[in-house]
């Protein structure tokens, strides 16, 4: 197997910010990408509780599919009290704004018709384009 030298990896690297290497990668998980399209098909969010329940997933594997999620910034986690700590019944996931856009700007570049696979995306975040996230530097070096 071929490497590729580790200046050049260096150099085109350092042009992709770390947040998106780390959603890209771990959308790559198949594991991962269909914990986070239940989550879009759900509407954003849903209880861990609800999420071990409906992929009939062990805890672990669980916590660390949502830790690739966390990881990438595609998915937070949140409690709505402090006393909710601990309880996965009242720990909820959600799709970050980061999250919803990546996906939605990777459709749209595909199809705009595509987008209609996950039909609970809040249609404020349909016109949002992903090169608002975008660094100008960035968007010079890849004629964004």
């Amino acid at each position: 197997m071929t490497h590729i030298k580790e200046e050049y990896l260096r150099r085109y690297l350092k042009k992709v910010p770390r947040i998106i290497r780390n959603a890209l990668k771990s959308l790559s998980d198949a594991n991962a990408l269909c914990v986070f399209l239940s989550l879009l098909e759900r509407g954003g969010y849903s209880s861990r509780a609800s999420l071990k329940r409906f992929f009939d997933s062990e805890e672990s594997a669980l916590n660390e599919i949502i830790e690739k999620l966390e990881i990438g910034g595609l998915v937070r986690q949140y409690v709505e009290s402090i006393d909710d700590l601990g309880n996965d019944e009242k720990t909820f996931c959600e799709v970050t704004k980061f999250g919803r856009l990546l996906w939605i700007n990777i459709l749209d570049t595909m199809d705009r018709n595509v987008i209609r696979v996950v039909p609970n995306i809040d249609e404020r975040y349909r016109d949002f384009k992903i090169d608002t996230l975008v660094d100008h530097s960035l968007k010079e070096v890849y004629n964004l």
